[in-house]
């Protein structure tokens, strides 16, 4: 065996462990691309938890009957008089309108409403 064919046999058996220790390496990488292999520390491990749903009770401030404005008339009054035996009539107040303001009405009503179960990521 001469000196250059051991410098290539060396070479090769360098090569060859070099490639080896790359294919090992590429194969662990792409296994934790996809969350599987050990990722260094298990203290920060994300798994996910299921939330249940829930119903709460809501109070909400409702409006019953909106604000509005009336606006009415009131006849006029007369009245009879006697004056020598004849029956008169007098007008003692003319008929007029009238505004009348109502404001809204608001209520609280309590409803029921349901919220739906989800994940959520959780670490331990």
């Amino acid at each position: 065996m001469t000196m250059g064919t051991a410098n290539k046999s060396l070479v090769a058996a360098l090569a060859l462990s070099l490639a080896c220790i790359f294919a090992v390496s590429t194969k662990s990488a792409a296994a934790s691309d996809y969350g599987y292999g050990y990722h260094g520390s298990y203290e920060h491990c994300e798994h996910r938890v299921f939330v249940p749903g829930y119903y709460e009770t809501v109070v909400q401030h409702v409006c019953v009957c909106a604000e509005r404005t009336e606006h009415r008339y009131f006849e006029p009054v007369y009245e009879t008089r006697y004056h020598c035996g004849y029956a008169t009539q007098y007008c003692v107040r003319e008929g007029y309108y009238k505004d009348f303001y109502f404001p809204a009405k608001y209520e609280d009503r309590y409803v029921k409403v349901w919220h739906e179960g989800y994940y959520r990521e959780a670490s331990y």
